[in-house]
């Protein structure tokens, strides 16, 4: 591998559930948190369409693991919703902006949650075309909140395995590949080590919408030497926002890492099996009283 040589990975997936860290509480509104919560939506891209106030938008940013975008048609509360986030420090995870057409300004497979208390002009097909699989959509009706789901195509295969699967066989199942036309996202590492020396990227697996891999960020030879541990990182496949982050307390080995069953393994070097489910962080060991330590 040539040493600056960029990965560019384009995976359309649906979703999962992972440990994520909670941010600070600054809920204004106990609905729209209730809503969040039922969503059963872990973190990603949340969209408030005519919720109105600044607080009522901020009250879904109840993790680290969500951005949320507002939109709101009355410019005079766009300037007030604004003002308000900007005062709450909370301007750039929570951000507005201002609808004027009858559809979404989002691309396709995008939002993880569309919360609509007024949708308007706009068509639920609109909803659907912007939510990634499994997504959801919540629309207010006069009789309550409407439920809709974008499922995940039968189309989209997965790579759990360093050879895709069990059998070891690197070929995809996957339909909808096809030669990229655009970017869709990037995000770190954009570079790699030298050749000469232990590449950074240390394994990567996909499942239920998530791309996972663990990486090396330290000196060229702490991998090698195994003087260091490295973290373990989730990205939402479809729009490359980091969902969460765990520090390891050991180098892995190399492509020692499978997705299967809504479960994570990933083997150290130390000997240990760590396996990750939901907001559950097991430790298998020769010992059984041995714990892992985030």
């Amino acid at each position: 591998m040539k040493t600056g040589a960029r990965i560019i990975a384009v995976l359309l997936l649906g979703s999962c559930q992972i440990p994520t860290v909670r941010a600070q509480d600054f809920s204004a509104d106990d609905e729209l948190k209730t809503l969040l919560d039922k969503s059963g939506i872990q973190g990603g891209i949340v969209v408030c369409l005519g919720c109105g106030e600044g607080a009522r938008i901020a009250s879904l940013y109840t993790s680290d693991a969500y951005t949320v975008h507002g939109l709101i048609r009355q410019p005079d509360r766009l300037r007030a919703a604004r003002a308000y986030l900007k005062q709450a420090g909370l301007y750039g995870p929570v951000s507005v902006e201002l609808l004027t057409a009858a559809h979404l300004p989002y691309s396709r497979d995008l939002i993880n949650l569309v919360i609509a208390e007024d949708l308007g002009d706009i068509p639920e097909s609109e909803v659907l075309r912007v939510l990634v699989p499994n997504g959801v959509g919540l629309i207010k009706q006069a009789s309550g909140w409407k439920r809709i789901s974008k499922p995940r195509s039968p189309e989209i295969d997965e790579w759990t395995h360093f050879l895709h699967d069990a059998s070891n066989n690197a070929v995809a199942q996957d339909t909808q590949v096809a030669p990229p036309r655009s970017l869709r996202w990037q995000a770190a590492p954009l570079w790699l080590r030298s050749r000469e020396t232990p590449t950074g990227l240390q394994a990567a697996v996909t499942g239920q919408g998530r791309l996972f891999y663990i990486l090396d960020s330290a000196d060229p030879y702490a991998a090698f030497e195994g003087r260091r541990g490295a973290y373990l990182s989730a990205l939402s496949a479809t729009h490359g926002r980091e969902m969460t982050r765990i520090e390891l307390s050991s180098p892995p080995v190399f492509d020692g890492m499978i997705a299967a069953h809504g479960r994570l393994f990933v083997s150290l070097r130390d000997g240990r099996i760590v396996c990750l489910q939901g907001s559950q962080t097991t430790d298998r060991n020769t010992n059984p009283k041995s714990t892992y330590a985030k």
